[in-house]
């Protein structure tokens, strides 16, 4: 990983914003703290709970329960940072509260699940993208991910997404649809904020009572870098 380094969210240059069920923000260079899970690690009961507080606090903040147009986006980014900025923490510890408790198949319990999920995250290290510090969870994947300049994040995740189910499937001779389709991910705004996901991944485990031999993580060493050791 010779010549990469961290480098954080820029507030002078530019940033895309676009929302489905989560918010996604995009910034060329950046580091993603993303989070893929599979399609039934979250009981319907607790989505459809999630998805009429959400609506709900929109309407109360004078958006009618969606983002998904420009106008209802255009409002939400009206409203003041930290407003925002607590929903979206609320809604992103809810939803990684939620993960840690295991429900659903837990098919990436499976040791051979788990090399197939390791494989495809490191395939692209060099060429579309540089691999930063992951864990693989009974039913959930954390990943800090720097990808490549004209390689988007999800373009990415939907190659590693459509390359898992299929392999997984042959695997388990599973039918039906592995992943989630939105994954959550966070452009990580600085040094702190990166040391903190590091530290999330790391712990995550034992956080969700499993032993770190039942997961599979790794650290990699170019995220402890600063911009000030950057290769000449």
């Amino acid at each position: 990983m010779v010549g990469h380094t961290f480098q954080p969210f820029n507030h002078h240059e530019k940033v895309k914003v676009y929302r489905r069920n989560l918010p996604h923000w995009r910034q060329d260079g950046c580091t993603y703290f993303v989070t893929f899970r599979l399609a039934d690690s979250i009981p319907a009961p607790v989505l459809r709970q999630w998805k009429h507080e959400r609506t709900q606090w929109l309407i109360a903040h004078g958006i009618q329960g969606s983002l998904r147009n420009k106008d209802e986006m255009n409002r939400y980014l009206a409203l003041p940072q930290k407003e925002r900025s607590a929903f979206e923490r609320q809604q992103a510890r809810r939803l990684h509260t939620e993960l840690d408790q295991c429900h659903g198949s837990c098919l990436l319990r499976n040791s051979e699940v788990q090399l197939l999920v390791r494989s495809a995250l490191t395939f692209f290290d060099g060429t579309r993208l540089a691999c930063g510090d992951g864990v693989i969870m009974p039913n959930h994947v954390h990943w800090l991910v720097l990808p490549y300049p004209d390689h988007s994040l999800e373009t990415i995740m939907k190659s590693i997404k459509s390359y898992l189910s299929n392999q997984v499937s042959k695997l388990l001779s599973k039918q039906g649809k592995l992943w989630q389709p939105e994954s959550y991910d966070r452009l990580v705004r600085n040094r702190r904020e990166l040391d903190a996901f590091r530290r999330y991944i790391a712990e995550n485990p034992g956080h969700a009572g499993l032993s770190n031999s039942r997961c599979t993580s790794w650290k990699s060493r170019w995220l402890d870098r600063n911009l000030s050791e950057e290769p000449m």
